[in-house]
């Protein structure tokens, strides 16, 4: 019998929050390391970014909002606004 994890034991809003929240925290990720500290990215590296989340996230939906929001993202993680 394997053990039972928190993720199950989640009611349907706090798994929709905990996927949204990996997703979002992974997507930041992303953007930190390919950013590097600077407060945009090129376009092939929104394209990267585009592929990997595509990858790890391939029903995700609305893969056009990702390259959008990649510079508010390298902007925020670089303390601009």
């Amino acid at each position: 019998m394997r053990p039972i994890t928190t993720f199950e034991c989640q009611s349907p809003l706090e798994k929709v929050r905990t996927r949204h929240s990996r997703y979002l925290l992974t997507l930041a990720s992303h953007v930190k390391e390919l950013a590097q500290s600077r407060p945009s990215l090129s376009e092939g590296e929104k394209k990267e970014i585009e592929k990997r989340m595509t990858t790890r996230y391939p029903n995700a939906g609305l893969t056009f909002l990702i390259q959008m929001s990649v510079d508010p993202i390298a902007r925020e993680l670089n303390g601009e606004r």
